[in-house]
């Protein structure tokens, strides 16, 4: 009975000590609120007492500080230690704090149940140490993206007061532990040049408004570029490099051509594998070397482009009839980024030329002769684009009646003379000497000097006989004075003076070669009646040299005559003015030459009409005869007698001088246009 007794009164009491436990009340920490006991320019000093410990375990003590009045550990700066404190425990600050701020603080005990605040007690700051940076951990190669780690002391815990900036361009902020926080590289860094791939940076760092720029040594991974070429491209197309580690906002791709000159290419997108090119240059070969400068860095790259040739469709033409014209240029593969990126090439080249539009197929051209160089029927345009001309060309025929083909200097105003053919040239008589005319090469040269002083040394006339030149002068300006009569060799270029022509007429008619003699014909006119009619008449023999005498004729039809001469079928015809029955019937006759007379012989009368020339000899091509008086043009068809004074001629060609003028094959040829004019019947309209 007494041992259940104990057993009852064991349990009992058990139950009550179980009871006594379960009802002890659970105590927080109890401490005053944090008092600033010192404040200057290298910190804060923060106190506060215990009041109660609490029932928890203490694990660290300290004061949480900032500049928002709701301080937690987690949005707050602390200074604290581990453990119970003392009654009164005191921490100084000594980062994060500026200059006139407004601070707030709390003191704070963190316990195993969680953490208790004190209320937050306010102070201005008078600054603090702040952060001391001790050096920068950067990895041997980096890249965008890589992380550098900042080693220092008095580091804030509040990730929103770390800021960073590389090279002027903002650095995102990784992670912040007690000893360092971690800076990222970031992309749109401006790289110096010529430094390598080591490059020295400037890295801005600021930790609770703390700032401190130091210069860092980085070792950017050099790019890897695919050196495969691939399918030739077209202007309008863009290079892609591609590769590896190619990122940099400031990449920048050059070429410099055969000429010297360098080109900026369009960066159109960079990557860190790609690099999309424009092609906006004025390439002069069509696998060009490019230098990329990356990062600072220079690579020169022979095999990354090939461009496309540029074609012209074939078969393509104009024609021009005046001094000017303009045409649509069809193609492939034309520069479309600028006109002077397509080097035109006309061949002669005797445009000065104008694109007034362009697009990578096609292009719209004007020009116009530039009065520069000798004038020709056919040019050819073609099109060099990267040191490639070509292979077609675009055709342009100038069907103009004449055209320029030899251009004077101003030297050759102001002289006259007369020009006479033989053989493929034509040979101008002058008083600035006697020069040779070569149209097949567009070229004047002077080939002799006359060897007297005249004013005009083939003033009577000039004709070709016999692979010479013949020509004759009057001695002085009166009519009656003697005769001056020269001889010239093209193939020793010496001018002999011959035997003075023994006429005594005063007014110079005809001069003709025909069966080795040249026939002389004048008329001798009474200068105070106007009494003519007295034909004077001499042949030259061009073995002896020897003038001999014809008997006169009587020829008096009151006006001046002149024949100028022209040859068709082995026959010498020529056009005078006649005048009949006292001058009531006047007009101009088609003669024709009796060799065996030696006489002009009327064959065809066109009266009331009046036409002709002051030169010795007309141009005959065809059944047509061109004949040129001061300012008009007239033809004459042997065949139908029709006559013409076509008004493109007159217009256009009027002002040619009728001395100028001579005929090789069937074309023949003037001075005009300050040089001499090509005249080609097969433009004639």
């Amino acid at each position: 009975m007494k041992s259940r007794i104990f057993a009852f009164l064991f349990i009992s009491l058990l139950g009550i000590a179980c009871s006594e436990e379960e009802v002890a009340p659970r105590t927080n920490p109890r401490f005053t609120v944090a008092l600033v006991q010192l404040v200057d320019a290298t910190g804060a000093e923060f106190s506060a007492s215990i009041l109660d410990y609490g029932s928890d375990d203490i694990l660290e003590y300290g004061f949480v500080y900032g500049n928002t009045i709701n301080l937690t550990l987690s949005n707050s700066d602390r200074v604290s230690e581990a453990g119970k404190p003392q009654k009164e425990f005191k921490l100084k600050a000594t980062h994060s704090m500026r200059v006139g701020e407004t601070i707030y603080v709390s003191a704070f005990l963190r316990t195993s149940e969680g953490t208790v605040y004190s209320k937050p007690y306010s102070f201005t700051s008078q600054g603090s140490e702040g952060f001391i940076f001790e050096r920068i951990e950067v990895p041997n190669e980096v890249y965008f993206g890589d992380t550098l780690r900042v080693f220092a002391r008095n580091l804030s815990k509040v990730e929103n007061k770390y800021a960073a900036k590389i090279q002027e361009v903002i650095a995102p902020i990784g992670r912040v532990e007690d000893q360092f926080f971690e800076v990222i590289i970031p992309r749109g860094l401006t790289f110096p040049s010529g430094e390598g791939l080591a490059q020295t940076l400037e890295v801005e760092l600021s930790v609770a408004g703390k700032v401190l720029k130091v210069q860092q040594i980085f070792s950017f991974k050099a790019p890897e570029i695919l050196l495969e070429q691939g399918a030739s491209l077209g202007y309008t197309e863009d290079l892609v490099i591609k590769g590896k580690y190619l990122q940099d906002n400031s990449v920048q791709v050059k070429y410099k051509n055969q000429k010297g000159e360098t080109y900026l290419l369009d960066v159109k997108g960079n990557g860190d594998q790609e690099i999309k090119v424009g092609l906006n240059a004025l390439f002069t070969e069509l696998n060009p070397s490019l230098e990329l400068i990356i990062r600072g860095n220079s690579y020169l790259m022979n095999n990354l482009l090939a461009l496309k040739e540029t074609v012209i469709y074939p078969d393509q033409k104009t024609t021009f009839n005046g001094f000017s014209g303009s045409f649509t240029l069809k193609g492939e593969n034309f520069n479309p980024f600028s006109i002077d990126f397509n080097s035109l090439e006309f061949s002669p080249g005797i445009f000065r030329y104008q694109v007034n539009s362009l697009k990578s197929n096609e292009m719209e051209i004007s020009f116009e002769f530039n009065g520069e160089n000798p004038g020709r029927r056919e040019t050819l345009l073609y099109l060099t684009n990267g040191g490639k001309r070509s292979e077609n060309a675009f055709s342009i025929t100038w069907t103009a009646p004449g055209i320029p083909i030899i251009l004077f200097e101003d030297f050759f105003y102001g002289h006259d003379g007369r020009t006479v053919s033989l053989g493929n040239k034509g040979y101008w008589i002058s008083s600035a000497g006697i020069y040779e005319i070569d149209p097949s090469v567009s070229s004047m040269k002077l080939v002799a000097q006359i060897p007297i002083s005249s004013r005009n040394p083939s003033r009577m006339f000039a004709i070709a006989a016999e692979g010479k030149v013949y020509f004759a002068t009057q001695a002085t300006e009166e009519t009656s004075s003697e005769k001056l009569f020269f001889s010239f060799d093209p193939a020793t270029k010496q001018v002999r003076k011959l035997p003075s022509i023994p006429s005594e007429d005063n007014s110079f008619q005809s001069i003709v070669y025909n069966q080795g003699q040249l026939y002389y014909q004048g008329d001798r006119i009474e200068i105070n009646t106007g009494y003519d009619g007295d034909i004077q008449r001499y042949l030259f023999d061009l073995k002896t040299n020897l003038w001999k005498k014809l008997p006169s004729l009587s020829q008096h039809d009151g006006v001046f005559n002149f024949y100028t001469s022209f040859e068709r079928n082995n026959e010498i015809y020529s056009a005078s003015y006649v005048a009949f029955d006292q001058t009531t019937r006047y007009g101009t006759g088609i003669f024709q030459f009796n060799k065996t007379k030696w006489e002009w012989e009327l064959i065809q009368f066109f009266e009331n009409q009046t036409f002709g020339s002051w030169a010795n000899q007309s141009v005959r091509i065809g059944n047509q005869v061109y004949f040129k008086s001061e300012y008009f043009w007239t033809v004459v068809n042997m065949d139908t007698w029709q006559i013409e004074t076509p008004s493109f001629w007159n217009e256009r060609y009027g002002y040619a001088p009728q001395y100028g003028g001579f005929q090789v094959g069937d074309k023949f040829y003037y001075f005009g246009f300050g040089g001499i004019v090509e005249f080609d019947p097969n433009y004639f309209y």
